[in-house]
């Protein structure tokens, strides 16, 4: 009779750190995705900062253009 809870007291021991073992394993999995999430968004976000700047730089020009052509069109007339 002790042998056997002995055996059931091992076995329920094993289990629950098989368990354990699993979870953290999937916990540190989900840390790991879920930093390189976090990274590609912030990359993304330094991409989209950066084009915007570039819109920025090229709208300016473009509008500069349109007045010199204000400016040479008025002179004709």
């Amino acid at each position: 009779m002790n042998d056997n809870v002995l055996v059931l007291g091992i076995i329920i021991a094993a289990t629950v750190l098989l368990i354990v073992a699993i979870w953290q394993v999937t916990a540190a999995y989900r840390a790991r995705a879920l930093i390189s999430r976090e990274q590609s968004f912030r990359t993304l976000s330094e991409e989209s900062a950066a084009a915007m700047g570039r819109v920025a730089d090229e709208l300016t020009e473009l509008r500069e253009r349109v007045a010199s052509l204000e400016r040479l069109l008025k002179e004709i007339d």
